[in-house]
């Protein structure tokens, strides 16, 4: 896929694969967006990139989708929604999954299973 001048959100964006996969699209030349429920972090990769940001939890569809459509309004059209972002939830114990109370897993299956349908 050719990148240069195309418009890539990606989720997750603040650390990790989401941060790489940010810098990787925009080193072929596209226009990166960082979404992130960590908003400053998404700033911080933003500003590095030379893109821009959006503070968002995709566990929420109508923050996802005011998203979208700030981007395409604002910037353009999506070539590539990268759906990156995760969420591992396991309080009390976080050696432990099945010490997670039913909002936790609730939350984790609303980010890691619906923020990709969203």
């Amino acid at each position: 896929m050719e990148f240069s001048g195309r418009v890539v959100a990606v989720t997750g964006a603040a650390r990790g694969i989401g941060r790489a996969l940010a810098a990787a699209a925009r080193a072929r030349g596209a226009t990166v967006v960082a979404l992130d429920r960590d908003g400053a972090g998404a700033e911080a990769v933003a500003a590095e990139l030379g893109g821009r940001a959006y503070a968002i939890d995709v566990g929420d569809p109508e923050a996802v989708a005011a998203a979208l459509a700030g981007i395409e309004a604002g910037i353009g059209p999506i070539a590539l929604y990268c759906s990156n972002a995760g969420i591992l939830e396991r309080d009390p114990d976080p050696e432990l999954a099945t010490s997670a109370d039913p909002e936790s897993w609730a939350r984790s299956w609303s980010v890691n299973v619906m923020g990709h349908v969203h």
